[in-house]
């Protein structure tokens, strides 16, 4: 009896033990970072990011972290600058408060064990300099790439429904901007009309396909997106472009549709951002800054052009296809672009 009253009495302490942990008020944190950033709640030059709703490093879910950022800066999803990222549920806690006008950045990590909190300073092009972005690189480590590519998009006027991409890709970068301008050109010269539905095949897949899933709203488990590997010895290249994968426009009642061959032309960002594509794989790889600074400047020539998808997307081909041939583009192991012919 006594043994089971001891084990009972440990249970009890190692249970509140992880209650107090696991309770850690964020609150005076993110108050304590309004206050270095030297700005009043609700000051429209005030951003936020957080993967809150996404993570529980303590086990515990996040929603009064997300109330809390939205109670003590005033910044909503309403007004545009609250913003998100997806992490995997085990993940750190992150809140990053900036000012937008000088580029003054709190950033606050909670493990689960305990907060650390890092300060920085984005201001104008600063961050995509390896230099700089290095030393973030340190106080961050691997969380810099998206903290410092969502802040400093936002700040460039990036749209909200773009940056609604780039939460659901964890952050923003040439590729994921490439599929926002390619489910634009879709919407605008082949809009689903009554009756009509996207069905659209990444193929070959890269960023792109995260974008053209939030916009358009496909999905494998809906059975309209599915994501293929070029055949081998196919070339990706087409003639104005990398090919970037097939949008049907499909009718359901008359069982047929038609299928878009499309191209993204990946030499005219390189053009506008000033770099080669040598330079997207500078020596050291990752560990090198100048890998993450070239997709930043990159990205960064895109801005003035997302609404202007024809500068970097042409259609390669239009084919009209029946039901037999759109099941054949779905299977497993088949060519879609053999099947809506185009040859090798």
């Amino acid at each position: 009896m006594k043994r089971l009253a001891l084990l009972f009495a440990v249970l009890l302490v190692l249970t509140n033990s992880a209650i107090t942990l696991a309770a850690v008020d964020i609150t005076p944190y993110i108050e304590q970072a309004v206050s270095d950033l030297k700005i009043e709640r609700n000051d429209p030059r005030l951003l936020a990011l957080t993967n809150a709703p996404y993570v529980s490093p303590d086990g515990k879910k996040n929603p009064e972290s997300v109330d809390a950022i939205q109670t003590l800066t005033g910044c909503s999803m309403g007004k545009g600058n609250l913003l998100f990222f997806q992490r995997p549920r085990n993940s750190p806690l992150l809140i990053a408060l900036s000012r937008e006008d000088n580029g003054e950045t709190v950033v606050i990590k909670y493990d689960g064990k305990g907060v650390r909190i890092f300060k920085f300073n984005i201001k104008n092009d600063t961050a995509a300099d390896p230099k700089n972005f290095g030393a973030i690189q340190k106080q961050l480590k691997g969380d810099t790439f998206t903290i410092v590519t969502l802040l400093t998009s936002h700040a460039k006027g990036t749209p909200y429904d773009f940056l609604k991409c780039c939460e659901y890709h964890n952050h923003y970068c040439p590729g994921i901007t490439s599929g926002y301008l390619i489910a634009k050109y879709i919407e605008k010269h082949y809009p689903a009309g009554p009756g009509l539905r996207y069905i659209w095949f990444a193929c070959p897949p890269w960023c792109k396909d995260d974008a053209v899933s939030t916009v358009l709203d496909l999905t494998p488990g809906k059975g309209n997106l599915f994501v293929k590997n070029m055949a081998e010895g196919r070339s990706i290249e087409g003639p104005d472009g990398r090919f970037a994968g097939i949008m049907v426009l499909w009718n359901g009642a008359e069982k047929k549709g038609k299928a878009v061959v499309l191209q993204f032309d990946w030499n005219e960002v390189y053009r506008l951002a000033g770099v080669t594509v040598d330079d997207f794989s500078p020596k050291g790889g990752k560990s090198n800054p100048a890998f993450f600074t070239v997709r930043v400047l990159s990205s960064w020539a895109l801005i003035p052009y997302l609404d202007q998808p024809e500068k970097f997307i042409k259609t390669f081909e239009t084919v009209d296809i029946d039901a037999k041939a759109l099941k054949r583009m779905k299977a497993a192991g088949t060519d879609p672009y053999e099947v809506v012919g185009v040859a090798k």
